[in-house]
């Protein structure tokens, strides 16, 4: 008789915590640089508070983990890095980023016609000699 394997099931504060220490940081680090408190991250982690979809995204921007991971323990925990990793990454940063020269060309880039930007972006890479990839 064959036994069936058992799958050990994880809470979204187990996957958490296993983030936090594949990146090696302790409590505190860990919730500063998610921009929350320790002891939010603790019940996080002992499964006393539910994460709100702004942790959950912040946790993966900020260590490029897959969300379906993250929330359903779905896939890879790490997300493979590609270019729009890149960007989800930078927009991340730039989410909480409270410079008003980095708020405004944000939103100046956000409100410019895409013809517009296109040029923007041309001129941009001669200025600064960017090679294409």
């Amino acid at each position: 008789m064959m036994i069936p394997e058992r799958r050990i099931i994880m809470t979204i504060g187990d996957r958490i915590k296993i983030v936090r220490e594949s990146e090696e940081k302790n409590q505190r680090e860990f919730a500063s640089s998610i921009k929350i408190s320790q002891p939010t991250l603790a019940m996080f982690e002992n499964g006393q508070r539910e994460p709100k979809d702004i942790h959950i995204e912040q946790i993966c921007l900020k260590y490029g983990i897959s969300e379906k991971w993250l929330r359903n323990e779905e896939g890879d925990m790490k997300i493979k890095d590609c270019k729009d990793n890149r960007y989800f990454h930078n927009i991340g940063k730039l989410q909480w980023a409270d410079d008003e020269t980095i708020m405004r060309w944000v939103n100046a880039i956000a409100e410019t016609d895409p013809k517009v930007l296109k040029q923007i972006e041309e001129f941009m890479k001669k200025l600064l000699e960017i090679q294409e990839d």
